[in-house]
């Protein structure tokens, strides 16, 4: 058995009205995907409250615990009502090794999972992704509502991006890259799926504040304008940013096919899904 060891709380992020994430700065071990952590905590009095969560990120990324608060327990309230980002507790692991998956085991895999058991899938998902995109998986998951799907936006959200690009390439736009900013530009797993779905590399500025960083080039933009000057917004952004060639990511055109076959179905079967929901809305019918 591991020893208990510190983490802090680095960032925490709303997925649904009952659950949140907390990424962790911890010296644990790099952990494998479908493993858990023992998370404790110890009251002032010095009584512990013990519980396990399973990791939701892929492998070599911060360590990501999806937690539902439940109203009887001892553990989720601390989370969900006290914890800040800077908080300390103790963690140990990772444990388990019947439920996991490395990209070497290979598919296909179909990953069938409900409400907050959907976490360690998404670690094996964000894994596969990243390391073994061509590997074929199917995750099947099952949620009480659309509003408490668990990282709804990462699930759907490639296919939203692709919906808004296709859009702008309807309208006669053309592009060589996709510059990625915000945290999700921090993730291996995300970069890739990027590349994919738009079939274009992807590059990431060494600024990390992405939104603070374009504001402060509009304005350069709008005071070089007001003083005669005639640079456009691409030439100054080619000027002032600058590109971290080591957090790009290159398209795999076997992937990026097969996403483009799977994108048409989701549109095919988007609206059927929307009206499903909307039909059991009410739980009484």
């Amino acid at each position: 058995m591991t020893s208990w060891q510190q983490a802090a709380i680095e960032r925490i992020v709303v997925q649904t009205p009952r659950v949140k994430s907390f990424f962790l700065r911890t010296p644990i071990e790099r952990h494998v995907a479908g493993q858990h952590l023992d998370v404790r905590l110890t009251a002032e009095d010095g009584y512990h409250a013990q519980r396990a969560y399973s990791i939701a990120s892929a492998p070599g990324d911060a360590i990501e615990l999806a937690i539902e608060e439940l109203a009887e327990g001892e553990v989720s309230p601390y989370f969900h009502e006290v914890a800040q980002p800077g908080d300390t507790f103790e963690v140990r692991g990772p444990l388990g090794g019947h439920f996991v998956w490395n990209a070497s085991d290979g598919g296909p895999v179909l990953l069938v999972g409900g409400g907050s058991g959907v976490a360690p899938l998404m670690a094996m998902a964000r894994e596969r992704n990243r390391a073994a995109p061509r590997v074929p998986m199917l995750l099947v998951y099952s949620s009480r509502t659309w509003e408490d799907v668990i990282f709804r936006d990462e699930l759907v959200g490639a296919h939203a991006l692709r919906n808004g690009f296709d859009a702008l390439l309807s309208a006669g736009l053309s592009f060589t890259a996709v510059r990625l900013t915000g945290g999700g530009s921090q993730s291996v797993s995300w970069r890739q799926m990027v590349a994919d779905v738009f079939a274009l590399p992807v590059e990431v500025p060494r600024q990390v504040e992405g939104a603070a960083f374009g504001a402060a080039l509009q304005a350069l933009w709008a005071y070089d304008r007001a003083e005669g000057g005639k640079s456009t917004i691409a030439a100054i952004a080619r000027e002032h940013a600058d590109v971290d060639a080591a957090q790009s990511a290159q398209p795999d055109p076997i992937v990026a096919d097969a996403y483009r076959e799977q994108y048409g179905r989701f549109l095919d079967h988007l609206e059927t899904t929307k009206q499903f929901y909307a039909r059991h809305a009410d739980p009484s019918t």
